[in-house]
Protein backbone atom coordinates (compact mmCIF):
# COMPACT_ATOMS: atom_id res chain seq x y z
CA UNK A 1 0.00 0.00 0.00
CA UNK A 2 1.10 3.53 -0.84
CA UNK A 3 1.40 5.96 1.98
CA UNK A 4 -1.94 7.86 1.34
CA UNK A 5 -4.08 4.78 1.38
CA UNK A 6 -3.99 4.02 5.79
CA UNK A 7 -3.58 6.88 8.86
CA UNK A 8 -1.11 5.92 11.21
CA UNK A 9 -3.78 6.40 14.69
CA UNK A 10 -0.53 5.49 16.34
CA UNK A 11 3.76 7.15 16.30
CA UNK A 12 4.93 3.76 16.93
CA UNK A 13 7.26 2.69 13.90
CA UNK A 14 6.69 -0.76 12.31
CA UNK A 15 9.29 -3.67 12.35
CA UNK A 16 10.31 -5.02 9.04
CA UNK A 17 9.35 -8.14 8.21
CA UNK A 18 7.41 -8.63 11.56
CA UNK A 19 3.80 -10.52 11.20
CA UNK A 20 1.13 -8.39 10.80
CA UNK A 21 -2.18 -8.50 12.02
CA UNK A 22 -5.81 -7.14 9.85
CA UNK A 23 -8.76 -7.08 11.37
CA UNK A 24 -12.15 -5.56 10.27
CA UNK A 25 -15.58 -4.94 11.49
CA UNK A 26 -18.32 -4.71 8.74
CA UNK A 27 -21.26 -6.72 8.19
CA UNK A 28 -18.85 -9.17 9.99
CA UNK A 29 -15.79 -9.12 12.23
CA UNK A 30 -13.04 -10.07 9.41
CA UNK A 31 -9.37 -11.31 11.02
CA UNK A 32 -6.23 -11.94 9.31
CA UNK A 33 -2.43 -12.55 9.69
CA UNK A 34 -0.07 -11.22 6.99
CA UNK A 35 3.65 -12.15 7.05
CA UNK A 36 6.81 -13.02 4.92
CA UNK A 37 6.39 -15.37 2.49
CA UNK A 38 9.24 -18.07 2.06
CA UNK A 39 11.17 -16.06 -0.53
CA UNK A 40 11.03 -13.21 1.95
CA UNK A 41 9.71 -10.60 -0.66
CA UNK A 42 6.06 -11.08 -1.06
CA UNK A 43 3.51 -10.81 1.94
CA UNK A 44 1.11 -13.90 2.30
CA UNK A 45 -2.08 -13.79 4.03
CA UNK A 46 -3.63 -16.15 6.38
CA UNK A 47 -7.36 -15.82 6.71
CA UNK A 48 -8.92 -16.72 9.64
CA UNK A 49 -12.31 -17.50 11.64
CA UNK A 50 -11.25 -15.44 14.50
CA UNK A 51 -14.30 -13.20 15.08
CA UNK A 52 -16.24 -16.13 15.73
CA UNK A 53 -14.92 -16.76 19.17
CA UNK A 54 -16.76 -16.82 22.00
CA UNK A 55 -17.72 -13.12 23.15
CA UNK A 56 -16.06 -12.26 26.86
CA UNK A 57 -17.67 -9.48 28.86
CA UNK A 58 -15.99 -7.47 30.94
CA UNK A 59 -18.36 -5.88 32.81
CA UNK A 60 -21.83 -5.77 33.75
CA UNK A 61 -23.30 -3.60 30.96
CA UNK A 62 -21.32 -5.93 28.17
CA UNK A 63 -23.10 -8.75 29.80
CA UNK A 64 -26.76 -7.50 29.78
CA UNK A 65 -25.78 -6.60 26.20
CA UNK A 66 -24.52 -10.23 25.37
CA UNK A 67 -27.73 -11.82 27.05
CA UNK A 68 -29.57 -9.12 25.25
CA UNK A 69 -28.24 -10.10 21.64
CA UNK A 70 -28.23 -14.16 22.52
CA UNK A 71 -32.19 -13.10 22.87
CA UNK A 72 -33.05 -10.72 20.27
CA UNK A 73 -31.37 -13.30 17.54
CA UNK A 74 -32.09 -16.23 19.26
CA UNK A 75 -28.67 -17.83 19.59
CA UNK A 76 -27.41 -20.79 21.63
CA UNK A 77 -24.11 -18.58 21.93
CA UNK A 78 -22.77 -15.24 21.34
CA UNK A 79 -19.54 -14.34 19.42
CA UNK A 80 -17.59 -11.60 19.34
CA UNK A 81 -19.02 -10.77 15.50
CA UNK A 82 -22.66 -10.68 17.35
CA UNK A 83 -21.52 -7.74 19.75
CA UNK A 84 -18.65 -5.85 17.02
CA UNK A 85 -19.97 -5.85 13.62
CA UNK A 86 -22.75 -3.76 11.62
CA UNK A 87 -25.59 -4.88 13.51
CA UNK A 88 -24.57 -5.31 16.62
CA UNK A 89 -24.44 -1.34 16.91
CA UNK A 90 -28.57 -0.45 15.94
CA UNK A 91 -29.19 -3.39 18.82
CA UNK A 92 -26.41 -1.82 21.49
CA UNK A 93 -28.38 1.23 20.94
CA UNK A 94 -31.36 -0.46 21.87
CA UNK A 95 -30.18 -1.89 24.57
CA UNK A 96 -27.93 1.05 25.78
CA UNK A 97 -31.55 3.48 25.77
CA UNK A 98 -33.42 1.04 27.95
CA UNK A 99 -30.71 0.24 30.36
CA UNK A 100 -29.91 4.18 30.36
CA UNK A 101 -33.45 5.26 30.79
CA UNK A 102 -33.62 3.03 34.15
CA UNK A 103 -30.65 4.39 35.75
CA UNK A 104 -30.59 8.15 34.66
CA UNK A 105 -33.87 8.53 32.91
CA UNK A 106 -32.45 9.41 29.76
CA UNK A 107 -34.19 8.77 26.60
CA UNK A 108 -32.62 9.23 23.37
CA UNK A 109 -33.90 11.75 20.92
CA UNK A 110 -33.54 9.82 17.66
CA UNK A 111 -34.71 6.78 19.52
CA UNK A 112 -38.55 6.32 17.71
CA UNK A 113 -37.21 6.85 14.05
CA UNK A 114 -34.05 4.76 14.71
CA UNK A 115 -36.35 1.85 17.01
CA UNK A 116 -39.07 1.91 14.04
CA UNK A 117 -36.17 0.90 11.90
CA UNK A 118 -35.10 -1.35 14.05
CA UNK A 119 -38.18 -3.32 14.38
CA UNK A 120 -38.16 -3.73 10.34
CA UNK A 121 -35.04 -5.16 10.19
CA UNK A 122 -35.41 -7.55 13.31
CA UNK A 123 -38.64 -8.86 11.08
CA UNK A 124 -36.66 -9.21 8.55
CA UNK A 125 -33.91 -11.44 10.00
CA UNK A 126 -36.26 -13.30 11.19
CA UNK A 127 -38.40 -14.06 8.19
CA UNK A 128 -36.28 -12.85 5.63
CA UNK A 129 -33.04 -13.62 6.25
CA UNK A 130 -31.83 -13.70 2.51
CA UNK A 131 -33.73 -10.24 1.85
CA UNK A 132 -30.96 -8.16 -0.23
CA UNK A 133 -32.32 -4.65 1.72
CA UNK A 134 -30.94 -5.96 5.17
CA UNK A 135 -27.08 -4.65 4.80
CA UNK A 136 -28.60 -1.68 3.58
CA UNK A 137 -30.65 -1.27 6.40
CA UNK A 138 -28.19 -1.91 8.81
CA UNK A 139 -25.46 0.65 7.03
CA UNK A 140 -28.36 3.05 7.31
CA UNK A 141 -29.12 2.71 11.26
CA UNK A 142 -24.96 2.61 11.61
CA UNK A 143 -24.72 5.84 10.17
CA UNK A 144 -27.68 7.35 12.00
CA UNK A 145 -26.42 6.25 15.05
CA UNK A 146 -22.57 7.01 14.37
CA UNK A 147 -23.52 10.40 13.11
CA UNK A 148 -25.15 11.63 16.52
CA UNK A 149 -22.99 9.67 18.80
CA UNK A 150 -19.88 11.45 17.47
CA UNK A 151 -21.40 14.83 16.90
CA UNK A 152 -22.62 15.10 20.28
CA UNK A 153 -26.17 15.27 19.39
CA UNK A 154 -27.88 12.14 21.74
CA UNK A 155 -26.50 10.54 24.54
CA UNK A 156 -27.20 7.14 23.81
CA UNK A 157 -25.78 7.69 20.62
CA UNK A 158 -22.35 8.59 21.97
CA UNK A 159 -22.82 6.09 24.66
CA UNK A 160 -23.10 3.11 21.84
CA UNK A 161 -20.25 4.70 19.98
CA UNK A 162 -17.82 4.41 22.97
CA UNK A 163 -18.84 0.47 23.69
CA UNK A 164 -18.76 -0.38 20.44
CA UNK A 165 -14.97 1.14 20.19
CA UNK A 166 -14.77 -0.52 23.55
CA UNK A 167 -15.54 -3.91 22.62
CA UNK A 168 -13.78 -3.42 18.97
CA UNK A 169 -10.22 -2.05 20.74
CA UNK A 170 -10.58 -5.60 23.36
CA UNK A 171 -10.76 -8.02 20.42
CA UNK A 172 -8.30 -6.28 18.65
CA UNK A 173 -5.80 -6.68 21.81
CA UNK A 174 -7.17 -10.23 21.90
CA UNK A 175 -6.04 -10.80 18.47
CA UNK A 176 -3.09 -9.09 18.41
CA UNK A 177 -1.49 -11.13 22.04
CA UNK A 178 -2.37 -14.51 19.83
CA UNK A 179 0.20 -12.69 17.15
CA UNK A 180 2.39 -9.98 18.33
CA UNK A 181 2.19 -8.15 15.33
CA UNK A 182 5.00 -5.47 15.20
CA UNK A 183 4.49 -5.00 11.41
CA UNK A 184 1.26 -3.29 12.30
CA UNK A 185 -1.98 -3.52 13.59
CA UNK A 186 -4.29 -3.28 10.62
CA UNK A 187 -7.94 -1.80 10.92
CA UNK A 188 -10.20 -1.96 8.04
CA UNK A 189 -13.62 -2.02 6.59
CA UNK A 190 -16.73 0.24 6.42
CA UNK A 191 -17.85 0.52 10.14
CA UNK A 192 -13.85 1.25 11.13
CA UNK A 193 -14.08 4.20 8.34
CA UNK A 194 -17.04 5.57 9.66
CA UNK A 195 -15.79 5.66 13.11
CA UNK A 196 -12.30 6.80 12.43
CA UNK A 197 -12.04 10.11 13.83
CA UNK A 198 -12.91 8.30 17.18
CA UNK A 199 -10.61 5.79 17.21
CA UNK A 200 -8.00 8.48 16.46
CA UNK A 201 -9.17 11.53 18.60
CA UNK A 202 -10.87 9.82 21.70
CA UNK A 203 -8.74 6.94 23.08
CA UNK A 204 -11.39 4.68 23.93
CA UNK A 205 -10.62 2.12 21.41
CA UNK A 206 -6.54 2.25 22.05
CA UNK A 207 -7.05 1.95 25.94
CA UNK A 208 -9.46 -0.73 25.25
CA UNK A 209 -7.24 -2.53 23.17
CA UNK A 210 -4.07 -2.03 25.57
CA UNK A 211 -5.89 -3.22 28.74
CA UNK A 212 -4.89 -6.47 29.09
CA UNK A 213 -2.64 -6.34 32.13
CA UNK A 214 0.60 -7.77 32.35
CA UNK A 215 0.80 -8.03 28.55
CA UNK A 216 0.09 -4.02 28.19
CA UNK A 217 3.59 -3.19 27.52
CA UNK A 218 3.49 -5.37 24.30
CA UNK A 219 0.58 -4.00 22.95
CA UNK A 220 1.82 -0.53 23.70
CA UNK A 221 4.79 -1.54 20.97
CA UNK A 222 2.57 -2.23 18.33
CA UNK A 223 1.69 0.61 15.37
CA UNK A 224 -1.63 0.65 14.61
CA UNK A 225 -3.46 2.12 11.53
CA UNK A 226 -6.57 2.70 9.73
CA UNK A 227 -6.89 1.81 6.11
CA UNK A 228 -8.77 4.44 4.25
CA UNK A 229 -10.28 2.26 1.78
CA UNK A 230 -11.99 -0.69 0.66
CA UNK A 231 -8.84 -3.43 -0.41
CA UNK A 232 -10.79 -6.25 -1.40
CA UNK A 233 -10.07 -4.88 -5.45
CA UNK A 234 -6.66 -4.16 -4.39
CA UNK A 235 -6.09 -7.51 -3.04
CA UNK A 236 -7.71 -9.02 -5.87
CA UNK A 237 -5.34 -6.55 -8.36
CA UNK A 238 -2.53 -8.23 -6.15
CA UNK A 239 -3.24 -11.67 -6.91
CA UNK A 240 -4.02 -11.92 -10.60
CA UNK A 241 -0.13 -10.14 -10.49
CA UNK A 242 1.91 -12.40 -8.93
CA UNK A 243 -0.31 -15.14 -10.86
CA UNK A 244 0.96 -13.53 -14.45
CA UNK A 245 5.16 -12.96 -12.89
Amino acid sequence: MTRDMYTEVTSIPSVPGAPKLLIGTGTGLGEAIVTKGQAGDDYVVFPGEGGHVDFAARNETEFGFMMYVKRKLKLERVSYERCCCGLAIPLMFDYLNETMKKENKVDSKVYNDIREHLMKLLDLLENSPSDESINKRIEELDKAIFNAGMNKEDKVCEATVDMFASLYGAETGNAALKVLPYGGIYLLSSVTLAMKDHIIKDKTFLESMKAKGRMRGLLEKMPVYIVNQDVGALGAEEFVSRKVK
